[in-house]
C-alpha cells in the first residue's frame, strides 16, 4: 500500500509540474509600459435593441387623396400648423366645378319653371276668358232656342229654324264644357307647378 501512495504522490507532482509548464507558456502575462501622462478616459458601450419614442403623434388629414408634394421627411422636426404634405387638389377642383355647373343648371331650371308658371298663368287667364265667352254664347243660344221654340210651337218658325237653334245651343254648350275642361286642366297644371317650385 505504501507503493501506491508513493506512486500517487509522484503522479500528482508530475501532473502539477506539467500543468504549470503548459499553462505558463500559453497564458503568459504580458505587460506594456508607458510614460505617465495626464489625459481623459474614454469609455464606450455598445448595445443592440429597439428604440421607442417617448411621444408618438399620429398624423392624418381630413380628406384622402394622392400626395402632390411633401415638405417634411421621416424624423424631421415640425412645428404646429406647419404644412408637411400637399394633397393633389385637382379632383376636388373638378368636383367644385361640377357642383357649380349643377347649380347653374338648377338656376336655369328654376328660371324655366318660373317662365312656365307665368305661361300657365296666362293660359289660365285666357282659359277663364274663353269659359266666360262660351257661357255668354250658351246663354245667347239658349235665348235664341227659347224664342225659336215659342215661334215653332205657334207654327211661325220652320222645323229647320228649330233644328238650327237646337244645334247652335248644343254646339255652344259642348264648347263651354270643352273650355271649362281645358281651364280646369290648366289650373291643375299651374297648381302642381307652383307647389313644386315653392
Amino acid at each position: 500500500m505504501k507503493k501506491i501512495i508513493i506512486l500517487l504522490i509522484i503522479a500528482t507532482v508530475l501532473i502539477s509540474a506539467w500543468f504549470f509548464i503548459f499553462n505558463r507558456n500559453n497564458s503568459a502575462v504580458k505587460y506594456k509600459t508607458a510614460k505617465i501622462e495626464r489625459g481623459s478616459i474614454e469609455s464606450s458601450i455598445s448595445a443592440t435593441g429597439t428604440l421607442n419614442a417617448v411621444t408618438t403623434v399620429l398624423v392624418g388629414s381630413q380628406v384622402s387623396g394622392t400626395v402632390k408634394e411633401i415638405y417634411a421627411d421621416f424624423n424631421s422636426i415640425v412645428k404646429k400648423n406647419q404644412v408637411i404634405a400637399l394633397i393633389d387638389d385637382a379632383p376636388f377642383i373638378a368636383k367644385v366645378k361640377q357642383a357649380q355647373a349643377n347649380l347653374e343648371s338648377s338656376k336655369a331650371g328654376i328660371e324655366n319653371a318660373k317662365a312656365g308658371i307665368e305661361n300657365l298663368k296666362a293660359l289660365v287667364l285666357s282659359g277663364k276668358a274663353d269659359v266666360d265667352k262660351a257661357r255668354f254664347a250658351v246663354n245667347d243660344a239658349k235665348r235664341n232656342l227659347v224664342r225659336i221654340k215659342g215661334l215653332w210651337e205657334k207654327e211661325l218658325a220652320s222645323q229647320k229654324d228649330m233644328d238650327n237653334a237646337q244645334f247652335t245651343f248644343d254646339s255652344q254648350n259642348a264648347q263651354l264644357k270643352g273650355a271649362e275642361a281645358l281651364y280646369d286642366s290648366r289650373l291643375a297644371q299651374l297648381n302642381v307647378q307652383e307647389a313644386q317650385h315653392k
